[in-house]
């Protein structure tokens, strides 16, 4: 008969794979180390077989399964989301341009110097820059 702690560890990458994986290559293991040895129980080896029929057949698939619930899961989640940063920009959008046109309309003071606001501070930032400095002077 052959022990249980003489088996090998699976190696730490081997979970990379998943653990499906990880665990065909420790029953793997399982079943090389019992056929170097030449002898083993009955019961032993079909328990490894009943054990490796479990992962194939049960673990695996239900594994699969998960996996693709929750990949329908996060689809779902993710268009959700898209869907409202859409709703989202066109609100913002609107708002935006309704804003302009409003302020498209307004008089300002500032009408009579010509050009938008962001024109009119680079005609005159010098002038801007030079109060700025004497106020801090000051």
């Amino acid at each position: 008969m052959i022990g249980i702690a003489l088996l090998p560890l699976v190696a730490a990458e081997d979970f990379g794979a998943g653990p499906v994986a990880a665990l065909k290559k420790e029953f793997q293991l399982v079943e090389q180390q019992i056929k170097q040895q030449g002898k083993i129980t009955p019961g032993v080896y079909s328990t490894v077989q009943k054990l490796s029929q479990m992962i194939s057949s049960i673990i695996e698939p239900n594994i699969e399964e998960a996996h693709a619930a929750d990949q329908l899961l996060l689809n779902v989640v993710f268009s959700e989301i898209s869907m409202c940063d859409a709703k989202y920009k066109k609100f913002v959008n609107g708002k935006l341009k309704k804003g302009q046109m409003a302020m498209a309309t307004v008089k300002t003071e500032f009408d009579h110097c010509g050009g938008t606001v962001e024109q009119l501070k680079e005609k005159y930032e010098k002038c801007l820059n030079e109060r700025d400095v004497l106020v801090r002077h000051n």
